[in-house]
């Protein structure tokens, strides 16, 4: 079993009732190797703009950290409250406007396992471990008698070096910990019980535990503005499924099955080609043409049946007749016997003449994607065909170059021509015939197209 650390946060704000505005300011983000929070409760000048201070305090930090990893985080945190105090400051001296504006921050990074934080002002840190609360943070306040409520002595902002608080050692996150980043606005009103009850419910999230928070804030009236950032991890078990024994006799018997069928369709696709791919066997005239040729012979050895049946011998012939006679009849079976020989080379002549008629050469256009492979599917083409036709060059097809492709013919469309038509005409499918033109199941013919018949 492996066990793993996760992080889980919930951010929420609330504007006091006795407030128009909200001068609180909260930033949650990750880093490289890490994660970062802030809360800020900005402090209004002379003119006001709390919450422009907030506001400024968090893209400080944040300017500080993106895109960057720092070796030491403790030395990078206590880098970073002094940035944005430095900016800050900056702003409140050189426009008089925002003279006396400041802010606390109470901050909180997470990275390889450890927590680094620091704070300043009344905004605190809380962790929630063993069902107990413990204050990381305490605050910068100072009591003046004749105020009713202690003054925060630090704020980022006043001064251009500030004294603010950092842990000296970081803790180590452990699984069901639970850090809590907040402002006055909660712990005004909150008691630490009654935030411990609410945090400690392990049947709610972690934004769901900020989000009670700030209705308890509501619950009770909190006059100021009131932010939580409630961050918790917890531990996931990955549980490593024992290894289970599998029969791979079947999957090898299917395999090998594949395997052989593939063999067998990539041999006989490659050593016939002619005959799988056009059906042209020697000795065969095809289409219409073949039907006449083979009803022409038909009709030569009826009509030489015939007359040789018609052959006949008179009573009353003498010897030398009868011999003279008899040779007759062997010259005329000799110069039919040598009639039918010759018969058959012109017949075989007849069908390569044919065949030739219904073979053309398309000169093709590579286009860009295409290869030898693509292309003999499109126009029903051996690749071998093609390699033969054109030579090396065919091997290594370039876009923008000239290939010779095997067709029928080049056929341009007339009034009356249907795909079926086409098809009985060349005796080529009409699948074939749209492949080889590209054209989609739902087109038409268009008078006067040409169209590339394919071969068989």
């Amino acid at each position: 079993m492996e066990n793993k650390l996760y992080l889980s946060s919930g951010s929420k704000t609330q504007t006091g009732s006795a407030k128009e505005f909200n001068t609180d300011a909260m930033v949650d983000f990750t880093i490289l190797d890490g994660h970062v929070f802030a809360v800020c409760d900005g402090h209004d000048g002379v003119n006001g703009h709390g919450a422009l201070s907030s506001k400024l305090v968090t893209e400080s930090i944040k300017k500080y950290f993106f895109n960057r990893s720092y070796k030491d985080m403790a030395a990078a945190l206590t880098n970073a409250v002094a940035y944005a105090n430095y900016s800050l400051f900056e702003l409140a001296t050189k426009d008089p406007k925002y003279q006396g504006i400041g802010s606390t921050l109470a901050i909180l990074i997470y990275r390889g396992g450890k927590v680094f934080y620091a704070y300043a002002g009344d905004s605190r840190i809380y962790l929630v471990k063993n069902n107990e609360l413990q204050l990381l943070t305490r605050d910068h306040l100072v009591t003046n008698d004749e105020a009713a409520k202690a003054e925060v002595s630090v704020l980022l902002g006043k001064n251009k070096d500030v004294r603010f608080g950092v842990c000296k050692n970081p803790l180590i996150a452990e699984p069901d910990d639970l850090f809590l980043l907040c402002t006055d606005g909660l712990t005004d009103v909150v008691s630490d019980s009654e935030i411990l009850n609410l945090l400690n419910d392990k049947n709610t999230s972690a934004e769901h535990k900020s989000l009670h928070l700030i209705e308890k804030v509501q619950s009770l009236n909190g006059i100021g503005d009131a932010s939580v950032q409630v961050i918790e991890f917890t531990q996931a078990a990955e549980i490593i499924k024992e290894k289970r024994s599998v029969n791979l006799k079947p999957i090898i018997i299917v395999g090998l099955i594949v395997l052989l069928l593939g063999a067998f369709s990539y041999f006989g696709y490659k050593f016939y080609p002619d005959m799988v791919a056009h059906n042209e066997l020697p000795e065969t005239v095809q289409g219409d043409e073949s039907e006449s040729a083979a009803e022409e012979t038909a009709e030569t050895i009826r009509n030489e049946t015939a007359s040789e049946s018609e052959v006949s011998y008179p009573d009353d012939i003498s010897e030398g007749n009868e011999l003279e006679q008899t040779e007759s009849v062997k010259s005329e079976e000799v110069t039919k016997a040598v009639q039918k020989k010759e018969s058959k080379p012109k017949a075989k002549q007849e069908t390569s003449t044919v065949q030739k008629q219904q073979t053309g050469i398309l000169e093709h256009t590579i286009q860009a994607g295409e290869n030898l492979y693509r292309l003999g599917l499109r126009y029903h083409v051996p690749q071998q065909a093609i390699i033969d036709l054109n030579g090396t060059t065919a091997t290594k097809l370039v876009t923008g170059q000239k290939l010779k492709i095997p067709i029928t013919a080049m056929h341009k469309v007339a009034a009356g021509d249907t795909f079926k038509s086409l098809s009985a005409k060349y005796k080529v499918l009409v699948k074939h015939i749209k492949s080889a033109n590209k054209m989609e199941e739902e087109n038409t013919l268009v008078l006067d197209q040409e169209l590339v018949i394919p071969l068989p």
